[in-house]
């Protein structure tokens, strides 16, 4: 399985930065903006790419959750 490219890396380490203080995971919206993308299409496609990779999957409700490969990515690098 690929490995995550630097910038899905810092936009997990957002995701799960902001999912340990509100309990929930940004939205496409707020990630574009926190990392400059002009359209969230350019978000949209990180965030397939980290599912791809086993980071991220979607819910029954095509929310997407973190996997236990992300979690132990995170202890890896003490994000928390």
């Amino acid at each position: 399985m690929k490995e995550l490219t630097d910038k899905q890396k810092e936009i997990l380490i957002y995701m799960f930065k902001f999912f340990a203080t509100e309990q929930q995971i940004p939205t496409l919206r707020m990630i574009s903006k926190e990392f400059g993308h002009s359209s969230h299409s350019a978000s949209f496609g990180h965030l397939k790419a980290m599912k791809d990779k086993g980071y991220l999957e979607l819910n029954i409700l095509s929310n997407y959750k973190f996997t236990n490969k992300t979690k132990v990515l995170m202890a890896r690098l003490e994000v928390l």
